[in-house]
C-alpha cells in the first residue's frame, strides 16, 4: 500500500508540471513514505494506534497537500509552495520522532482471542441507554439550543441545563457502539435491526442539528466494531460511505447551515429548502463542490506552514505556557478555580495567523506539530512527537494486556476522538479526553462485561435482588476471529 500510495504521489508530480514544484512533491513523499513503516503495524492489528495515527497523518497532511500543486482554494494567507514544502519536512522530521517512540514501547502482534465469561447486555438494557443519549439530543434541538438550530438570546440559565445534555448526548453514539460490538459479536437479528435505527436516528438528528461530525459518527462507530470483531475492513462499505459523505452530506449539510444562518422560517423551512434545491445535486456542481471542500478542509498542511514561516519572525514562541499549566488545569475544576485558564489557543490562532477578523467567532486546528513548534521549535517538535509516539504505543500495549469487551469499546472510541483527531495541539486534546473519558467509562461498565464480570447494571440487580433482563444469546465464540 506504500508503495502504490508513494508511486501515485511521484505521477501526480511529473503530471504537474513545472520543476518548481518537484520540491513539493518530494516532501509529500517523504512524508508518506514514513508513515508508510508505521501503517505496516495495521497489518498484524488492525486497531494500533500509532498505526491509526499515522494512517491519518499520511493523508491529511501528505496525500492532501497536493492541492498545493494547483491553485489551492482558501490557502492560508501569504503561504505559497516553498512554505509548505518547510512545513512538509518539519511534519516529516516529528512522524519520524513519533515512529521511534512508538516502536520502543511496543511492536504489535496477533490480536488475542478470548471468550468472555461475564454475559451480554439485553436488547431492552441497550434501547434504554440510546433512548436516554438520543433524548438529550432531541431536547436540544426541540428548545433550540444546541448545535447550528440554536437560537440568539437563549438564557443563561437554560443554555446551561441544555449544555448538560448535549454532554449527555454523547450516550447515543456510545450505546451504538456497544450495539455494535454486541451485534456483530453475536449476529442477533433483533440486535441487528436495533442497531440499524440507531444508526439511521442519529444521522438524521446530526444532520438537522447541522454537525457533519454527530451525523457521521455513528457510521464510523459501526465501522470500528466491525473491524474490531472481524479483523477486516469492509472496503465496499467504506467506498460507498465516502461517497455518500462527499456527494450528498457535504454539500447538503454546508446549504443547510446558510439557510439557518438566514433566519427565515426556522427549521423546518431551512431542512425544506436543502433538500428541494435541485442545483445541489447536479453530477457536475456535486463533484466539484466534493473535491473543493476537501481539498480544503482536510488540507492541514497551511496551519503548520503558517507557524514555522511565522515564528518567531512574527510571532513569538509561546514557551510552553499551556503544557507547563496543563496539569493543574486538569487537576482543578473551574468552580474551584474561577480564573483557570480557557483552552482557546485555537480561536486565538484563528485571528492571528490566519487573520480571520475577531467578530467572525471561529477556531482552527493548529495540529500537534504546528503547536509544539510554535511552543519550542525544532526540538520540541523531535522531543514532543517522540513522547506522543510512546503514549499512543504504552496504551497499544495496555489494551492489549486488559483486552475485554469493555476496554474495547473504551479503546474504540479513543482511536475515533483522540488518536485520529490530528488536527488538535495536544493540550486540547487532553483536556477534551479528560472530560470525555467518565461518560466512555461508565457505559462501557454498565452495558459491557469484562473478563469474567456481567454488565454493571446486571451487577447492580443482583445487589437489589432483581433479575433486570434476559441476556442475549450468543451462538458464536464470543471473542474477535483470528486472521
Amino acid at each position: 500500500m506504500t508503495v502504490g500510495i508513494t508511486a501515485a504521489i511521484a505521477g501526480i508530480g511529473v503530471a504537474a508540471g513545472p520543476a518548481g514544484r518537484w520540491e513539493l512533491v518530494a516532501a509529500s513523499v517523504l512524508l508518506v513514505a514514513i508513515c508508510g513503516l508505521l501503517v505496516l503495524r495495521l497489518r498484524t492489528d488492525p486497531l494500533d494506534a500509532p498505526g491509526v495515527y499515522a494512517l491519518a497523518t499520511a493523508v491529511l497532511f501528505g496525500v492532501t497537500s497536493l492541492a498545493w500543486l494547483s491553485t489551492p482554494g482558501i490557502p492560508g494567507p501569504g503561504l505559497d509552495r516553498d512554505d509548505i514544502t518547510s512545513a512538509l519536512l518539519v511534519v516529516s522530521l516529528g512522524v519520524s520522532a513519533f515512529a521511534v517512540g512508538s516502536w520502543l514501547v511496543y511492536t504489535p502482534k496477533p490480536h488475542p482471542t478470548l471468550i468472555f465469561g461475564g454475559g451480554l447486555p439485553s436488547v431492552r438494557a441497550l434501547g434504554i441507554a440510546y433512548l436516554i443519549g438520543v433524548g438529550s439530543l432531541a431536547l436540544g434541538i426541540f428548545l433550540k439550543t444546541y448545535g447550528y438550530v440554536t437560537t440568539a438570546g437563549v438564557s443563561t440559565t437554560v443554555l446551561s441545563v441544555v449544555q448538560l445534555f448535549a454532554s449527555l448526548g454523547t450516550i447515543a453514539t456510545l450505546v451504538t457502539l456497544c450495539a455494535a460490538l454486541v451485534y456483530f459479536r453475536t449476529g442477533d437479528r433483533q440486535l441487528g435491526r436495533m442497531l440499524t435505527t440507531f444508526v439511521v436516528i442519529q444521522v438524521v438528528l446530526g444532520f438537522v442539528i447541522g454537525y457533519k461530525g454527530a451525523s457521521l459518527d455513528p457510521l464510523l462507530v459501526t465501522l470500528l466494531a466491525y473491524v474490531a470483531i472481524r479483523r477486516r475492513v469492509p472496503w465496499r462499505f467504506v467506498g460507498l460511505a465516502m461517497i455518500a459523505t462527499f456527494v450528498v452530506l457535504l454539500p447538503a449539510n454546508t446549504a443547510y447551515r446558510a439557510s439557518l444562518r438566514e433566519g427565515s422560517g426556522g427549521t423546518v423551512s431551512a431542512l425544506t429548502r436543502t433538500l428541494t434545491k435541485p442545483e445541489l445535486y447536479r453530477p457536475d456542481n456535486l463533484v466539484s463542490d466534493a473535491y473543493v471542500y476537501a481539498s480544503y478542509r482536510f488540507r492541514l498542511i497551511d496551519s503548520p506552514a503558517l507557524i514555522v514561516a511565522n515564528t518567531p519572525s512574527q510571532y513569538p514562541y509561546a514557551h510552553g505556557t499551556r503544557y507547563l499549566e496543563l496539569p493543574l488545569t486538569l487537576a482543578v475544576p473551574r468552580v474551584l478555580w474561577p480564573e483557570k485558564p480557557v483552552l482557546d489557543d485555537s480561536t486565538q490562532f484563528s485571528s492571528t495567523y490566519w487573520q480571520i477578523p475577531p467578530s467572525r467567532h471561529t477556531a482552527t486546528g493548529l495540529t500537534q506539530v504546528g503547536d509544539l513548534y510554535r511552543n519550542f521549535g525544532l526540538l520540541g517538535v523531535g522531543v514532543g512527537m517522540f513522547a506522543w509516539g510512546a503514549v499512543l504505543g504504552g496504551c497499544s500495549r495496555l489494551y492489549r494486556r486488559w483486552y475485554s469487551p469493555r476496554a474495547e469499546m473504551i479503546w474504540l472510541y479513543a482511536l475515533l476522538k483522540a488518536v485520529i483527531y490530528v488536527e488538535a495541539d495536544l493540550p486540547f486534546l487532553l483536556a477534551y479526553w479528560l472530560k470525555t473519558l467518565p461518560f466512555v467509562v461508565g457505559v462501557a461498565w454498565l452495558l459491557l462485561p469484562g473478563r469474567t464480570a456481567s454488565p454493571g447494571y446486571q451487577t447492580m440487580g443482583r445487589l437489589l435482588g432483581r433479575n433486570l433482563d434476559h441476556r442475549v444469546e450468543s451462538s458464536r465464540v464470543p471473542g474477535p476471529a483470528r486472521g
